[in-house]
């Protein structure tokens, strides 16, 4: 099994996990490690969902990518409002023809 194969089955482990409890939480968190050397963007060229985002970080040894949208907002105060709320990260930020979208998307670390 490869290293996304495995990243998956976690992330499916702790859904299934979290589904057999009795919380009943409006937005849960699940993350996992993706070993080093992996080919992220390769990776998101094979994936049919849109919006995709891709950062690696300059001074740190991390990249963010991201398929998908959970939540999304055209409004910087409700994107704000909602960082603080539920501590979740979110991404795109890009103003195009006057609007600014943020995502709230599933991503890798």
């Amino acid at each position: 099994m490869g290293p996304l194969e495995q990243a998956k089955s976690a992330l499916i482990r702790q859904f299934e996990t979290l589904a057999t409890t009795d919380q009943q939480a409006s937005i849960v968190h699940l993350q996992t490690k993706v070993e080093s050397g992996v080919d992220l963007l390769a990776w998101m060229k094979g994936q049919p969902v849109y919006p995709q985002f891709y950062l690696r970080f300059r001074d740190e040894a991390k990249t963010v990518a991201a398929v998908g949208k959970v939540r999304s907002f055209s409004d910087v105060n409700l994107a704000q409002q909602f960082i603080q709320e539920h501590d979740f990260p979110l991404v795109g930020g890009l103003q195009f023809e006057g609007e600014s979208q943020f995502i709230f998307a599933a991503s890798f670390n």
